[in-house]
């Protein structure tokens, strides 16, 4: 919120921002790979037998109601 309220007050643009037609597209692949390249790392992580204690914490074993 903070952020918000500076680039308010100095008057930033939607293109200051990188937030402008122009700059969507880029934006989508940048965090389309970003995403694909954790997720990947995850699987990774996940299927090599080794590494599978690294995913496990007690702290995410709640239930929905606890939630």
């Amino acid at each position: 919120m903070a952020l918000v309220l500076i680039a308010w007050r100095a008057g930033a643009t939607r293109a200051d921002l990188g937030l402008g037609r122009t700059d969507v597209r880029a934006g989508v692949r940048y965090g389309a790979c970003a995403f694909g390249i954790v997720l990947l790392f995850l699987v990774v992580v996940a299927v090599i037998h080794a590494t599978r204690g690294f995913l496990h914490d007690a702290r995410a074993q709640i239930s929905g109601a606890r939630a």
